[in-house]
């Protein structure tokens, strides 16, 4: 059974307040934690977030707006000639043959593939979390 964002808000666990309830019914059902949850972040997401200010603005004497315009062209020339291919795994080569000219030097390789583990693992900690939390809220409900 679906439930309505009402009712939704109204099965509140105790010890919750009200507000800090609204705030991660709304969470859950964002397009952000939807993205999040199919996994759908990449090297160029993580760059451009270090990059734009929060208004999405480009930060002051960066060549990072024409990179990510240049990367955004190539990943939908890629897209179109790739169906097989994840949209953050053609983000993700994409970013690499930019930002190193197609030789990701091996020290970085092994730095993104460790931080690829940890992520994964903080992933896998918050889905179990974000389970717990749902199963807990619907319990109450």
């Amino acid at each position: 059974m679906t439930r309505t964002d009402d009712q939704n808000y109204e099965n509140r666990p105790d010890g919750i307040s009200k507000q800090n309830w609204t705030n991660l019914v709304n969470y859950w059902y964002s397009p952000e934690f939807q993205e999040k949850e199919k996994g759908k972040f990449g090297e160029l997401d993580f760059y451009k977030s270090v990059y734009t200010k929060k208004d999405g603005s480009f930060k002051e004497s960066t060549l990072s707006q024409q990179f990510l315009e240049d990367a955004n062209n190539k990943v939908k020339e890629c897209l179109a000639s790739s169906s097989s291919k994840s949209r953050v795994d053609i983000e993700n080569e994409v970013f690499d043959d930019l930002m190193y000219n197609g030789e990701v030097p091996k020290p970085v390789k092994k730095q993104n593939e460790d931080l690829r583990q940890k992520n994964q693992a903080l992933k896998s900690k918050f889905d179990d979390t974000t389970q717990s939390l749902k199963a807990i809220a619907s319990h109450l409900a």
